[in-house]
């Protein structure tokens, strides 16, 4: 069992400094690339797979505190077969499996660090699965937690207004709103619909360059930059449009890059978060600036 209080189990800490009063516990997308059906979180491979991902992280959500547990994993091989299948047996997975050690690092993290910080919760593909799970186990019998939260970035996952209902929080509507969950899965324009394991009927989706729901495109001249770590990391500006489409329920993009595998041509599931690091970055900034400026008012008027 994975000891939580050891900083050996956990892929980032603060460093210190940080500027934004705030804190992001974020669960890793899939980083376990093994043979085998599951990685365990001292897995050296995941581990190692992991460290490529810290650029990208870090740009997104590094003006605040940021606690990132290792934790276990399906494979990617696993969760790649799973992923076409109903929601209900890809839940049941990750209840089986990656659960329990992320809700203990979550526990461990609000018991010893968290002091009563405003809060946001992150992930990514496997991570935003066992994400929804948390929530929906935590949440609704904490009101004093869900109090704390400026945003949920679920992303690289379907979701619904079931999830939304289950866990007690409203899909984002803007920029600057919050207590509120955000999640998009990007695609290029040739996916057909029923290629895209990362949406379901009923999936929303938010614009991660211009924070809007409908249609609007929003240019690469929006995109603050994208972290790319393919062949090392390197920063790009101005490199991805964005603009969602209702109909798959995604958003599009004609960035000049490719799927990786075990995903269908066309589906950058990969690149979530790689494309519009810097907009996420700075919408961290601009909701966390919100939420404080809501409960100072709210405080004022007691």
């Amino acid at each position: 069992m994975t000891n939580y209080l050891d900083r050996g189990s956990w892929f980032m800490l603060p460093s210190g400094g940080e500027p934004l009063c705030a804190d992001v516990f974020l669960l890793l997308p899939t980083c376990c690339f093994t043979s085998e059906a599951a990685c365990t979180a001292d897995s050296a491979d995941m581990r190692e797979e992991a460290e490529l991902l810290r650029p990208v992280f870090s740009a997104a959500f590094g003006m605040a505190r940021v606690f990132a547990p290792f934790y276990p994993q399906v494979s990617i091989d696993g969760f790649a077969e799973a992923a076409p299948r109903s929601l209900d047996q890809m839940y049941a997975i990750i209840d089986a499996y990656p659960l329990e050690s992320a809700a203990r690092a979550f526990d461990t993290y609000l018991r010893y660090w968290n002091q009563g910080r405003p809060l946001i919760l992150a992930g990514h593909s496997q991570g935003s699965f066992t994400l929804r799970e948390l929530m929906a186990r935590v949440l609704p019998s904490c009101p004093s937690l869900v109090e704390r939260i400026i945003a949920v970035y679920a992303v690289g996952m379907p979701m619904r207004q079931d999830d939304l209902d289950l866990i007690g929080l409203p899909f984002a509507q803007g920029r600057c709103d919050t207590g509120v969950v955000i999640s998009y899965n990007v695609i290029s324009p040739q996916v057909p619909i029923d290629e895209n394991p990362f949406t379901q009927p009923g999936a929303l989706a938010i614009n991660p360059l211009n924070w809007k729901r409908d249609e609007t495109y929003a240019s690469a001249q929006e995109n603050a930059f994208s972290i790319l770590v393919d062949d090392g990391p390197r920063l790009e500006p101005r490199f991805a449009d964005a603009r969602i489409d209702i109909e798959r329920r995604s958003v599009v993009t004609n960035a000049p890059i490719k799927s990786s595998p075990p995903w269908p041509d066309g589906v950058l599931h990969r690149y979530d978060y790689m494309l519009y690091a810097g907009d996420i970055r700075r919408n961290v900034v601009d909701r966390t600036n919100a939420y404080l400026a809501n409960r100072c008012n709210r405080a004022s008027s007691l």
